[in-house]
């Protein structure tokens, strides 16, 4: 009997060490699903922020764009009246 007794004793201490391990296991597993959805977070909030200044760099793209359309026009506009000035001045002489 007190063979069976050591037995369970030894069986008792492998299973507290085992549910020790287990617990301590399961809270590094918990912190690890802290930090990566911490992590996470973070990185939704960069790609928000990345985001923002795409939209601000592409309206400024867009007014640089417009503002060359219209630089350029007004360069035609005056070329060809210009060239018309010239003709006329031509063709009256």
């Amino acid at each position: 009997m007190a063979d069976l007794e050591t037995r369970v004793d030894k069986l008792e201490g492998r299973v507290s060490s085992i549910e020790i391990t287990v617990e301590k296991l399961s809270q590094k597993v918990d912190d690890f699903i802290a930090e990566s959805r911490a992590a996470r977070a973070e990185t939704k909030e960069e790609l928000k922020e990345m985001r923002a200044d795409m939209k601000i760099l592409n309206q400024r793209m867009d007014d640089s764009i417009a503002s060359f359309r219209t630089l350029t026009l007004a360069a035609l506009f005056g070329i060809g009246g210009m060239s018309i000035a010239v003709i006329v001045a031509v063709a009256l002489k």
